[in-house]
């Protein structure tokens, strides 16, 4: 078999032309250094030395193969140690995003305790973001992962996935609306107008395809919709009367807001998300630990194993 081990061997003698020598250089009995030559010429068919009871020499097969595995494992040494450096580097850190306006309850905290046991060397940084910022870092290779709603996934087979929970999802609106009653029901404001946040630098016509894309998805027809900068805005123009936004009650603005809440019937799922080429190996093992605190906690009913 052509290890690594043979093929040092072979480049030290080839160099040294003496089994003394490259026995002492590489800390090997000289019987070691034999044997690990004479396996490398098993392997490969022919001689590589021509041995006499005074020398040492290469035959020409010896010559060629030595011209070619000093260049090919210099080649491999130096390629093999930025991997291992690139690898290092990679598994001594793990960068999370996490979408803003949610809450994500007590099974990150459940995760993150029991990733840090098992991996105390790895440091785990977190950034909250918007959906845009959070999609957008990670394709940029700042984020090795990142918990969002699908929804907001436009293009799913640049990422791998690991669904972590569902919630439903709730239109929102003002108490005073003149349509919110103690028997309204969801279907009684679908023509009322949608408030709706861009992501941070997204085109008009981008932000506005979306926005007709989710209404359409949940059987709304808005008499028009209203384009806000941010989250909080989009809270805040409900608020005021303006018109519905959509939610969960995992959002952190809509559990503090006064807006009634009507369910949809429609469920969002939040996900961890990572490169399909992802090089940290620990991203997909932080998405299991997740995946399997949600599963026992309180959103074990329902938990899907994706």
């Amino acid at each position: 078999m052509l290890t690594e081990a043979n093929l040092r061997c072979f480049l030290s003698l080839a160099e040294t032309l003496n089994f003394t020598r490259t026995a002492k250089e590489l800390y090997m009995s000289q019987q070691a250094v034999s044997q690990h030559i004479s396996r490398l010429e098993e392997e490969l068919g022919f001689p590589l030395f021509e041995r006499t009871r005074r020398s040492v020499s290469l035959t020409k097969g010896g010559r060629q193969m030595f011209e070619f595995w000093s260049k090919t494992f210099r080649e491999f040494s130096l390629l093999r140690d930025l991997c291992q450096a690139r690898y290092s580097s990679h598994c001594g850190s793990l960068r999370v995003g996490y979408q803003n306006w949610m809450n994500f309850g007590p099974a990150n905290n459940t995760a993150l305790n029991r990733f840090e046991k098992a991996y105390p060397e790895t440091m785990v940084e977190t950034m909250r973001g918007g959906p845009g910022v959070l999609l957008q870092r990670l394709e940029e290779r700042d984020l090795n992962l990142v918990l969002i709603y699908e929804r907001f996934v436009q293009d799913p087979g640049k990422f791998r996935r690991m669904e972590l929970m569902s919630a439903p999802i709730m239109l929102m609106i003002s108490p005073t609306n003149p349509k919110v009653k103690d028997d309204a029901v969801f279907e009684d404001f679908i023509t009322e107008p949608f408030v709706f946040d861009a992501f941070p630098n997204e085109p008009s016509s981008e932000a506005l395809r979306r926005a007709k894309k989710e209404v359409a998805m949940y059987g709304l027809k808005p008499s028009r919709i209203i384009m806000s900068d941010s989250r909080d805005s989009a809270y805040t123009e409900a608020e005021l009367g303006r018109g519905f936004v959509l939610s969960t009650d995992i959002s952190r603005i809509s559990n503090s807001s006064d807006l009634r809440k009507y369910p949809t019937g429609a469920e969002e799922h939040i996900v961890c998300l990572w490169n399909e080429d992802e090089e940290n190996p620990l991203a997909e093992e932080y998405a299991r630990f997740l995946k399997e605190a949600y599963c026992n906690g309180e959103a074990a009913s329902e938990c899907k194993a994706t």
